[in-house]
């Protein structure tokens, strides 16, 4: 895993997997991306981080292991469109 100076709640990370069999990026590298106590604070920084691969955050409608998933904006596809990061809470990913 990447280590990042940051703490905090909440995590994001662009390349991991789930026991559920979700896959996120080179799920081998399991990269701790982002970490922050806001989630809409947090989303922000993830979004900001890249101006030039603009990306929209989805929260779950019943969070739980994953809190949201963040979606390339210009994806020709949207019912085929997979997820480039999801935000967790810290210890799945610490």
């Amino acid at each position: 895993m990447k280590t990042i100076k940051a703490t905090g709640k909440y995590a994001v990370s662009f390349n991991c997997h789930f026991g559920d069999g979700y896959i996120c990026g080179e799920e081998s590298l399991y990269t701790l991306d982002h970490a922050g106590d806001d989630i809409d604070d947090l989303a922000k920084e993830v979004i900001d981080g890249d101006p030039n691969f603009p990306m929209r955050f989805v929260r779950e409608e019943e969070p739980g292991d994953i809190i949201g998933r963040f979606y390339e904006v210009d994806y020709p596809y949207d019912d085929e469109q997979q997820p480039v990061a999801v935000m967790t809470v810290y210890e799945l990913l610490n």
